[in-house]
């Protein structure tokens, strides 16, 4: 991590990097706290 990226983690808790996930990822993500949402942890897939 760069000076500035150190910065913003300390700032924000968190870093955004780009490219680091495939988008079949995200999407399995998203559709897990979807799951979440509506029917609560029990239900979702773990990762």
């Amino acid at each position: 991590m760069n000076e500035q990226e150190r910065y913003l983690f300390d700032v924000q808790g968190y870093l955004l990097v780009p490219g680091v996930l495939r988008l079949s990822q995200i999407e399995a993500m998203n559709r897990a706290i979807a799951d979440i949402k509506r029917w609560g942890r029990k239900y979702a897939p773990d990762f």
